[in-house]
């Protein structure tokens, strides 16, 4: 999925884990540029993993289904199973050739 395959827009997951943001709130949280963070938070309202709620001249952004947590929990977990094997392997080889 395209809206997972940035790491910005994971920050921009994990900044809007617990509470909606604006754009200019994650900009400054993450140190990034408001329009980089726009471009990445259309992504994610398109695919749609964020939602957008106008209040007055602010549109504050949140997760559309807090699930999409358990999804990344998930593939981490299993990205982390996968770099422990390869550091195995690779220790493995150096030893060999020693």
């Amino acid at each position: 999925m395209a809206a997972f395959s940035h790491p910005l827009r994971l920050e921009i997951i994990d900044a809007l884990r617990h509470q909606s943001l604006s754009v200019n709130e994650i900009s400054k949280r993450l140190g990034a540029s408001q329009p980089t963070v726009s471009k990445h938070l259309a992504l994610l309202r398109r695919q749609g993993v964020v939602e957008a709620r106008p209040e007055g001249v602010t549109v504050y952004n949140s997760l559309a289904d807090q699930d999409v947590l358990v999804l990344l929990r998930i593939v981490s977990t299993i990205l982390d199973k996968k770099l422990k094997r390869s550091q195995l392997a690779l220790a493995k080889l150096a030893r060999e050739r020693l």
